[in-house]
């Protein structure tokens, strides 16, 4: 399960960014090839914790976050607000793009109830298969061990909302180690207090003219949008003549 998620999500990300045929399979054999290391960065991720109150930790996630971003050549910058918690933001320009893709996902996850938990929220416990069909507690994954499709990470924010960060990731990662250029501008924008229903509100309601400004800059002449649903990350790039004259909405996953 957790490889045919991570293949899912970088074959979508990567068709949308490098938009190339070769793309895909490239895509398929870097994940079976790096699989071991994106189970250990995604472990690694989620046990940050990431409860929206936590201002301290929520802090530690979104510098771990926007550095591991700008390790890979984004422009990253945290936008603030008067008590709330920090905004990830973050540019990659692609020479010679015409379009641009904008990247939703939230870092901070629902609140925890220690009770409902087998093991610690963040320490995150790789298993051989579902908890539910008797799944039993196995290691990470060594260089050399092959990945089974049925094994499951369990910890907070290991679907809802860390999975796209790490599958934004390991897309640019493919991409850029397979020597396959981008055809578009990438634009990131994840928000720290999703869960609470804070941060994003009032952001665009103080920061309008900011977000107006920055919306322009964005794409200024296009009027269709595409949006694709990622395991709750939304992209958004211009819709073909082909479609929906106003707004499309494809849910994948």
């Amino acid at each position: 399960m957790i490889q045919s998620i991570i293949l899912t999500g970088l074959i979508l990300i990567t068709s949308v960014i490098a938009g190339q045929p070769q793309s895909v399979k490239a895509t398929q054999k870097w994940v079976k090839k790096n699989g071991h290391t994106i189970i250990k960065d995604f472990a690694h991720l989620l046990s940050m914790p990431n409860v929206a109150s936590d201002k301290v930790n929520i802090r530690r996630n979104a510098k771990y976050i926007s550095n591991l971003f700008k390790k890979r050549g984004f422009d990253m910058q945290l936008l603030e607000t008067e008590d709330a918690n920090p905004i990830i933001y973050g540019e990659y320009k692609t020479p010679g793009a015409k379009r641009t893709l904008c990247f939703y996902v939230h870092y901070d996850g629902q609140p925890v109830d220690l009770i409902q938990w087998t093991h610690g929220p963040f320490d995150p416990v790789l298993y051989d298969a579902s908890m539910d069909a008797g799944g039993k507690p196995i290691p990470l994954p060594m260089k050399q061990t092959k990945i089974d499709p049925e094994w499951r990470l369990y910890a907070r924010s290991a679907g809802d909302d860390k999975a796209p960060i790490m599958t934004i990731l390991n897309a640019v990662d493919a991409l850029q180690s397979l020597k396959i250029g981008f055809t578009s501008n990438i634009k990131l924008f994840f928000e720290g207090e999703e869960e609470a229903g804070q941060t994003l509100n009032y952001f665009l309601r103080e920061k309008k003219k900011r977000v107006l400004q920055t919306w322009k800059h964005i794409s200024p002449n296009i009027k269709r949008f595409w949006m694709i649903s990622i395991f709750g990350c939304f992209v958004m790039a211009p819709c073909t003549k082909a479609v929906n004259p106003n707004w499309c909405l494809a849910s994948v996953a």
